[in-house]
């Protein structure tokens, strides 16, 4: 036989508003603290489902059931809540096993007892069927453990409600969560304590029903849909000891108060010799000049043969006396791959300006160095020279010999032109057998002296065929010499062309001078 009275409302209201939550709860994923909060919702849930059977059913059996079921549903609520303070306040995904199993032990104790209950009688010590003004319901009186077990439950929702208002607070939340987490248990002790008293005036309705349903909507309100389990503020040990960098908190005056493990590798300390020493006992080159500056400072050190970018903030700005906090960034590997690749460029410079077979400079860096000379002469007044040399009758070299012994005797000369130019001077490959040597700050007297050593070196300079015959080798040179007086001293290069011209023309393996007046 069922009944349906105003009195159904409240629970199933209850009912409705934990759904909701419940359905939001669902879609959070490995955030601290919701699964113990889903576990909340499912109790509660059950409880307000138990309320809203027991309202519209007559039969005293199935109404005594359904009160078992019910105050089983309220013993697990206050362990739930519990579960759910304690791992979103540490950021841990699950409560303790240990704290878990004690807190437990108790309510374990109640849910058999409520089983039992015909045996002894503890929870409920009579229970009896009442019309009140043709609403039936279930009366009863209750027994010492279910005054055990409610005090019990408060102590816990009480502790419970205490650590996760103090993790609120000390995270910076606004009222709206720190409200919902004091006003939803305080809301349903109140209705709970007021329904088993002897002042309810209603003894056949259960307040508590009306209370869960407004606790809920707090709790949907300022811990869901505030967003607070999606972006919850996890705590040191669940982030800054989880931190590859090295993290260092220091007072003013230097002393470590806090460091995180990747720190302690770092300055290679123990946690137990940091209180209270200073940083510079580990770090000497740390940037304390500049700790009274509101902006970060950063340096870069070298520890453990470690390479390390350190960075320095306040963590209060507008405060003198705030404490100091110190980033560690290994950046040894970015320096290696750093240094690697200002090689490599380097590396790739020379061979895109080297010529590959006689190591000289190439025709490209010559004409760039040449310019740059040029431009120099032009607005300090120096003086420039420069040489063409042009190996004789070098086809009948490769003809005879082979280009094996061909490329021979262009390294043979090359290594004579690198022993008689200066340091300041380049010479270059630019051509097949004709070479280039810029000559700096040289005037036409030094330019035809090293001129004249060249040609002597080539001349007797030892290169052999692969049958060990001597290759006899000589070389024409062109110079030209330019001022800033010179007319068109950018044509330098073709003035030196045409005296290694003359060169050749007059015979060979000579010298002749090209001068801009």
């Amino acid at each position: 036989m069922f009944q349906l009275t105003l009195w159904s409302i409240p629970p199933l209201m209850a009912a409705l508003v934990t759904v909701s939550a419940y359905l939001h709860a669902r879609n959070l994923q490995d955030v601290p603290g919701v699964s113990a909060f889903r576990l909340l919702l499912a109790a509660v849930l059950l409880w307000c489902g138990a309320e809203f059977l027991d309202s519209i059913i007559t039969n005293f059996d199935n109404k005594a059931l359904v009160a078992q079921i019910k105050l089983c549903a309220i013993v697990v609520t206050p362990v739930a809540w519990f579960a759910f303070a304690l791992t979103f306040a540490s950021g841990r995904a699950k409560a303790p096993n240990a704290a878990l199993n004690v807190v437990s032990i108790i309510p374990l104790i109640s849910i058999g007892m409520i089983m039992t209950n015909p045996w002894h009688h503890l929870v409920w010590s009579d229970i009896w069927l009442a019309d009140a003004k043709g609403y039936i319901t279930l009366l009863s009186t209750h027994g010492p453990w279910f005054m055990i077990h409610a005090g019990y439950s408060y102590l816990l929702i009480f502790v419970a409600s205490t650590v996760l208002t103090f993790s609120l607070y000390q995270s910076g939340q606004n009222w709206r969560p720190i409200s919902a987490v004091v006003l939803a248990p305080l809301v349903v002790a109140a209705g709970n304590t007021y329904s088993i008293s002897s002042l309810n005036a209603t003894p056949w309705f259960d307040l508590s029903s009306l209370s869960f349903a407004i606790a809920m909507l707090l709790m949907d309100k300022g811990l869901l849909r505030s967003g607070l389990l999606d972006s919850h503020p996890v705590i040191r040990d669940r982030v800054v000891e989880q931190l590859r960098e090295g993290v260092v908190v220091i007072k003013p005056n230097g002393t470590i108060i806090d460091i995180n493990g990747a720190a302690l590798q770092i300055l290679n300390a123990n946690r137990e010799d940091i209180p209270s020493k200073p940083i510079t006992d580990y770090v000497q080159s740390v940037p304390l000049t500049n700790l009274n500056s509101r902006q970060r400072n950063n340096v870069e050190l070298t520890l453990n043969q470690r390479a390390y970018d350190v960075t320095s903030s306040k963590l209060d700005p507008t405060s003198n006396d705030s404490d100091i906090v110190f980033v560690f960034r290994d950046v040894t590997e970015r320096r290696e791959a750093q240094a690697r690749l200002q090689q490599l460029k380097i590396e790739l410079e020379e061979m895109a300006h080297t010529d590959a077979l006689t190591g000289l400079q190439n025709r490209r860096l010559f004409i760039s160095r040449l310019g740059e000379e040029a431009e120099r002469v032009r607005r300090h007044g120096s003086t420039l020279s420069v040489l063409i040399f042009d190996l004789d009758h070098f086809k009948q070299i490769n003809d005879t010999y082979g280009h094996d012994a061909g490329d021979e005797v262009l390294k043979s000369v090359s290594a004579v032109a690198m022993e008689i130019k200066r340091i300041t001077d380049v010479a270059a490959r630019v051509g097949g057998e004709e070479f280039a040597i810029l000559l700096p700050e040289t005037d036409a007297q030094g330019a035809w002296h090293l001129a004249s050593r060249l040609r002597e070196g080539i001349e007797k300079s030892k290169t052999f065929a692969a049958d060990s015959h001597r290759i006899q080798v000589t070389a024409s040179v062109g110079v030209a010499t330019v001022t800033r007086d010179s007319d068109n001293i950018e044509n330098i290069l073709k003035l030196a062309d045409n005296a290694l011209y003359q060169a050749k023309h007059a015979g060979r393996n000579q010298v002749r001078a090209s001068s801009v007046s």
